[in-house]
């Protein structure tokens, strides 16, 4: 309960209170607002499985190679983990960062996530070429709240983490090890049932000792009461249960340094701990509500054949860019362009957008509406056909066509998963609605109009 933390550790508080945003990071989130990284990664689950697959991809073995024997999922396997495109928001926070901090083609060291690990290699990077000043100020504001949002729920994380090292939270293996194998079996933590164990002593043998005491299997048993199925499915490795097993010290901790400040006994303690109990309930009934629902491949077929024109990937462009800083400089890159020497050679000597610049000037490929107000003058060139400079805020901007893609029709199978994700909502609504019209049937409710009519709103 990280609410808590923050409520009883008034140094935390004012750290995270505290916690400022130049406009240096500003400026860049929004260059990642406005970047798409095409990526790919290994997984693994434990430290030592994430170095061994380092070591093998330094010695020469490549990531088809080692993707076939590490997932699971097809897509990922037959691809060599390739993930796409992403951006901003749309990995594990910490894989985001890496990923946005390798040049092309460098490979990561193994990467610490939520999941586990990852070794992570960028194929192709692309951010809008005509960022400009104006628009960052427009959404300034908007990137500032964000950004303060995250550093502050690292500062959180951070915090959580640095408790685990003040508790001296340490383990013992072979109990661990033994409650690992009976989750890979049972997939659940707290058992009832006396009999279930191997040995009956198991419970009473200790798993973990802290700054707040020993606790055995049973006791352990008891702090992970209320764990959902979703969130084990989190443990994938023993490494993840011994994570697991220290946050639970950690929060216990919390909740007692609470106890001793007497916030339990508050009337604020007592309206959150009623909020987030109504929350996980009804979060757990929108879960099961969400299971159950099926969205039928007649009704995904005939949403497509309907809205097909939603599906039409646009025409778009594909372009190398020269960046420079100074007007005078600008002039011999055209001059030397009017001498047909060569646009990519030009880019990589002299753009100052490096990211590009070291792929010869490759910034991608753009529809008509990436490129804004730009679009009527270089949305035309033809392939092989250069402009500039344009000048864009302080900068000066050339630009060449190097490839165009037709507008193009994608087939039902392309589009049924973004579908599915546009139905899914409609029909979990109808299932929810028969659902509480079957509690109706059963449930007996009764009314009383007149203390209704007593009752006075706002």
């Amino acid at each position: 309960m990280q609410y808590i933390c923050a409520d009883f550790m008034p140094a935390f508080l004012e750290w995270t209170h505290d916690i400022e945003v130049d406009n240096k990071e500003l400026k860049t989130l929004y260059k990642r607002l406005n970047t798409k990284i095409n990526a790919r990664h290994l997984y693994a689950t434990s430290r030592r499985q994430a170095d061994s697959l380092y070591i093998e991809l330094k010695s020469g073995k490549s990531f088809k190679e080692l993707a076939k024997n590490i997932f699971k999922d097809p897509q990922l396997r037959n691809t060599g983990g390739s993930l796409g495109y992403f951006t901003l928001d749309e990995m594990d926070p910490a894989f985001e960062d890496a990923a946005f901090a390798l040049e092309i083609g460098q490979i990561s060291k193994p990467i610490r996530t939520a999941q586990g690990y990852s070794i992570i290699q960028v194929h192709n990077r692309m951010t809008k070429p005509l960022l400009t000043e104006s628009e960052y100020i427009k959404h300034c504001s908007k990137l500032e709240n964000y950004w303060r949002y995250r550093k502050r729920k690292r500062a959180t994380q951070f915090y959580v983490d640095s408790l685990r090292q003040v508790l001296e939270i340490s383990f013992n293996g072979s109990v661990v090890n033994q409650l690992w194998r009976f989750l890979k079996n049972n997939k659940r933590i707290v058992v009832e049932e006396s009999n279930i164990w191997a040995d009956d002593l198991f419970k009473n043998k200790e798993i973990v000792r802290s700054k707040i005491g020993i606790w055995d299997v049973k006791t352990f048993q008891k702090y992970a009461a209320f764990t959902s199925e979703e969130q084990l499915k989190w443990i994938r490795s023993r490494e993840n249960l011994e994570d697991y097993i220290a946050g639970l010290v950690v929060r216990a901790y919390m909740l007692s340094r609470a106890e001793d400040l007497g916030l339990h006994k508050t009337r604020d303690y007592e309206l959150k701990v009623k909020q987030k109990t109504e929350d996980y309930l009804i979060k757990r009934m929108e879960q099961n509500i969400s299971e159950i629902t099926m969205v039928s491949k007649d009704s995904l077929q005939t949403y497509f054949q309907k809205n097909k024109d939603q599906f039409i990937i646009p025409p778009k462009i594909h372009l190398c860019m020269i960046l420079l800083n100074d007007g005078e400089k600008a002039k011999n890159i055209k001059y030397d362009l009017m001498k047909n020497k060569s646009f990519e050679k030009l880019a990589n000597e002299h753009s100052v957008q490096r990211w590009s610049a070291d792929n010869d000037g490759d910034i991608g490929t753009f529809t008509y509406k990436d490129l804004g107000s730009y679009a009527d003058r270089i949305f035309p060139l033809k392939v092989g056909q250069w402009m500039g400079p344009i000048k864009i805020d302080t900068q000066y901007a050339f630009f060449k066509c190097i490839g165009k893609d037709s507008k193009r029709e994608q087939i039902f199978d392309e589009v049924r998963s973004e579908i599915e994700r546009i139905l899914k909502p409609i029909w979990q609504k109808k299932t929810r609605q028969n659902l509480l019209e079957n509690i109706r049937k059963n449930v007996k409710i009764v009314t009383y109009p007149e203390k209704l009519k007593t009752i006075k709103l706002g």
